[in-house]
């Protein structure tokens, strides 16, 4: 059995390729970017190859996050025995309502759930023996080959132990039947109402308050949603909090939990980008870390520079240090992965790749600047957008 972190795209891109080319059964590949640029061709290439040994393949891909890729890269692969299934789109689900006589509610909720929940999960499955999941998209901006110094940092969990493999297909199960069923959307517009945050080895007790009866979990693995997941690991850290993630929108509770740990003398990081590709959610990503640094955190802004004249890469990568826990997966600290989109992340108690990330977060601050005031502006923008948070 292994486990391990990818921290660059191609390193992701070679791994994922040498399984799926030594796949025997099937391959279940879920993203919520996959662009028809060379990246993609490249990725297209390799699971029409599998299909065409008669391997069964699945693809799920977001409507929204891929909307520049042409219907001609959907169908070739559709053209090769591979099923490809679209997440939520905008106007064909509304005429798809309005012709089934759907009431003014349901379909404006559909329309409402069009923008809002998103299908930000990046799974891929083989063999239902080893999974991958993180934060990586297929598009040339992942790869050095392909993009150069100007390429995403970003982090993929990799991993062929059957309990969380078995985890991550129940995730996927859940996005498969949200693509086919979306009425399971449309019920829960508030809250996305999914267990994806996979914690391992972890004792579960759950307290049903009716019943009064404790439930304890025989397989050493728990699963609950992600906001709580996040809250409780907090809540049990006693040494360190380091966050990594590119948009730092948090509800309130988040930062009354990290401004508390602080006051404890708790070792509180938070790890952002400079560069983004969302300029506006950085600005309010430097609204939300600004009042954090007058609590006394640390906040690191990565710029990725190995020269000085070096362009500015873009830190996409979600990744936790609880204590012992380390965290990776898609899902950002903002209202939207929390309450909206659909994620994954899995954090794992004391894992054997553990001081490679601590190594690796130290490697971040070395090429980051140390956030400050002067170098984290709030723009007037801001407080037009502040209102919107939970969706942005």
């Amino acid at each position: 059995m292994f486990e391990k972190i990818l921290w660059e795209g191609d390193e992701f891109f070679n791994t994922a390729f040498q399984e799926i080319k030594n796949a025997r059964e099937s391959i279940v590949l879920e993203m919520y970017i996959f662009k028809d640029d060379k990246a993609g061709i490249k990725w297209q290439k390799q699971l029409i190859n599998a299909a065409q040994k008669k391997i069964k393949i699945n693809v799920i891909y977001d409507k929204i996050g891929s909307f520049s890729t042409a219907s001609s890269f959907w169908n070739q692969m559709i053209q090769n025995n591979i099923q490809v299934l679209g997440y939520r789109g905008i106007l064909k689900n509304r005429k798809r309502l309005v012709k089934n006589n759907a009431h003014y509610p349901l379909w404006f909720t559909d329309l409402l759930l069009s923008f809002f929940r998103r299908n930000h999960r990046k799974i891929l499955i083989i063999d239902n023996k080893i999974a991958f999941a993180g934060g990586f998209n297929i598009m040339n901006e992942t790869s050095k080959l392909y993009s150069g110094d100007k390429r995403w940092l970003d982090a993929v969990y990799v991993t062929n132990i059957p309990l969380i493999v078995k985890e991550i297909e129940k995730i996927h199960l859940d996005s498969l039947r949200r693509v086919k069923y979306s009425i399971r959307d449309i019920v829960t517009l508030e809250r996305k109402k999914a267990h994806e945050a996979v914690l391992y080895p972890y004792h579960t007790c759950l307290h049903k308050r009716k019943r009064r009866r404790k439930f304890f979990s025989k397989q050493n693995i728990c699963s609950m949603r992600y906001i709580n997941a996040v809250k409780k690991l907090m809540n049990e850290s006693k040494k360190r909090i380091y966050i990594m993630t590119p948009y730092f929108v948090p509800p309130r509770s988040i930062i009354r939990k990290l401004k508390r740990k602080a006051k404890k003398n708790i070792d509180v990081r938070l790890y952002m980008s400079i560069r983004s590709d969302l300029p506006f959610i950085r600005n309010v990503s430097f609204y939300f870390a600004r009042k954090l640094i007058k609590k006394g955190i640390k906040v690191f802004l990565f710029h990725g520079k190995e020269l000085p004249n070096a362009s500015l890469r873009f830190n996409h990568a979600k990744v936790f240090l609880l204590d012992n826990w380390c965290g990776a997966g898609s899902g950002n600290v903002d209202d939207r992965s929390f309450s909206h989109n659909l994620d994954i992340h899995i954090f794992r108690n004391n894992p054997p790749f553990l001081k490679d990330v601590e190594d690796k977060f130290k490697w971040i601050e070395e090429h980051s600047y140390k956030g400050m005031k002067s170098n984290m502006p709030i723009k007037l923008s801001v407080f037009f957008l502040l209102p919107f948070k939970r969706y942005l």
